[in-house]
């Protein structure tokens, strides 16, 4: 019955006859009023067999609207008052879990027919909040959306709130003139009434797409159904929530580092190493990055070779970041091997910065690449005051004569001077 409305045989078309119309409006009306005809049927079939009732039936119902009156706070239970500290204790967990789910399935029902416009929640939680407070001095149950009215008024063509008071002025005439015939609905019908509704509502076909795009959120999906399925849905949820938390967690923990040998101009000799790291860093990941970094450093740079962390994605630092990048600054200066941090944007820069003020942080590639040329060539020069060193060494030359060797390489390229000036001027 709910698949008829959506047949091809049951369209209007512009070419048919009034007859024809007026056939394929009542098939409409039967698709979407199937809960109503089930329930008719089944008090039928209930009232013709009153002296050989097969079924179990909804019973007697008071008739009339409720009355008006403030909340009551104790409730009498088979001649046993109990307090409001015993019904809250009663209810349980669900005196969190009711609200939580109220608040969900109504964003999830504005969400799903708002047809694109702006969704404002906080308007949703505000008018849901204020329904549930007015319902409690009339005895109301808890409020909230509905799927399956809001899919038939959805079908139905209703554009406007309006359609709630229709809904609501019915409610009340059945109260008060049809609560005696309810008494021989069967309980069976009601129950299959819920069922098929929430059938429907069972996403079965999102799960390959999850699939496809990220496999661990089956992960999430599954444990929460199971856990509501064999345990109860308010645990359930909280079970799925935990799940997905610790998922978040165990990805803000482990991010992904890519890990690449950047080669000088000639495209033989390795100019640094570059470390870029996919997501911020903050407390959980900061170990984490820093091991990477050292691996990076002592692995693929060989110790050596200048290591630039790249801090663009970083967009905010706490203070475990800060003191974890402190003592990854402390590792690279132990091992006299040159750390940059590059495209750092203010913020980080300023909190970085007061870490140390030798610290080489850059913000733009212009600012990368003068500190690199000067990095290069310090370590050209103490490569070639080395060598020199070794030179006088194996010709027997006197500690002096080594150091004017020394001093006179360093003294060989203006350039190189300039460009450790530079370097300075930078880091200051």
């Amino acid at each position: 019955m709910k698949r008829l409305k959506d047949m091809k045989a049951a369209k209007v078309r512009a070419g048919d006859t009034l007859g024809t119309r007026m056939w394929k409006k009542v098939v409409f009306l039967v698709s979407i009023g199937r809960n109503a005809i089930v329930v008719i049927i089944g008090l039928v079939t209930a009232y013709l067999l009153d002296d050989h009732q097969p079924f179990i039936i909804t019973g007697e119902v008071v008739p009339g609207l409720p009355a008006v009156r403030l909340p009551q706070f104790t409730a009498v239970v088979n001649g046993t008052t109990l307090s409001f500290g015993d019904i809250l204790e009663d209810i349980g967990s669900g005196v969190a879990i009711i609200p939580i789910l109220s608040i969900l399935g109504t964003v999830a029902i504005a969400n799903a027919f708002c047809g694109g416009k702006t969704l404002d929640a906080k308007q949703e939680m505000y008018a849901l909040g204020f329904c549930n407070l007015l319902g409690s001095f009339v005895q109301s149950m808890p409020v909230t959306g509905s799927f399956s009215r809001t899919a038939v008024n959805a079908t139905s063509g209703v554009k406007t709130t309006a359609g709630g008071i229709i809904t609501s002025v019915l409610v009340m005439l059945a109260l008060a003139f049809l609560t005696s015939h309810f008494k021989f609905i069967p309980k069976a019908s009601l129950s299959a009434v819920i069922m098929c509704a929430v059938l429907f509502m069972v996403e079965y076909e999102m799960v390959a797409p999850i699939w496809r795009a990220r496999r661990l959120d089956q992960l999430p999906l599954w444990v929460t159904f199971l856990a509501c399925l064999f345990w109860k849905v308010e645990y359930g949820i909280l079970v799925g929530v935990a799940v997905d938390l610790a998922l978040l967690l165990y990805s803000s923990a482990i991010p992904k580092i890519n890990v690449s040998t950047i080669k000088k101009e000639d495209g033989v000799k390795a100019a640094y190493v570059l470390v870029e790291p996919c997501t911020g860093l903050f407390f959980p990941s900061v170990d984490y990055v820093r091991a990477a970094v050292n691996k990076a450093g002592i692995s693929t740079a060989e110790g050596s070779l200048t290591v630039v962390l790249d801090c663009c994605h970083l967009t905010g630092l706490d203070f475990t970041a800060v003191k974890g990048i402190e003592g990854l600054c402390s590792d690279f200066q132990k091992r006299q091997q040159p750390l940059i941090l590059a495209n750092a944007s203010p913020n980080i820069k300023k909190s970085l910065a007061c870490l140390d003020p030798h610290i080489k942080i850059t913000s733009t590639p212009e600012e990368l690449h003068s500190l690199l040329r000067c990095v290069s060539l310090r370590n050209e020069v103490t490569a070639t005051c080395d060598q020199s060193a070794a030179v006088s060494a194996r010709d027997g030359c006197s500690h002096n004569t080594q150091q004017q060797l020394c001093n006179g390489a360093q003294q060989q390229c203006s350039v190189c001077n300039g460009a450790q000036q530079h370097c300075r001027d930078l880091q200051r």
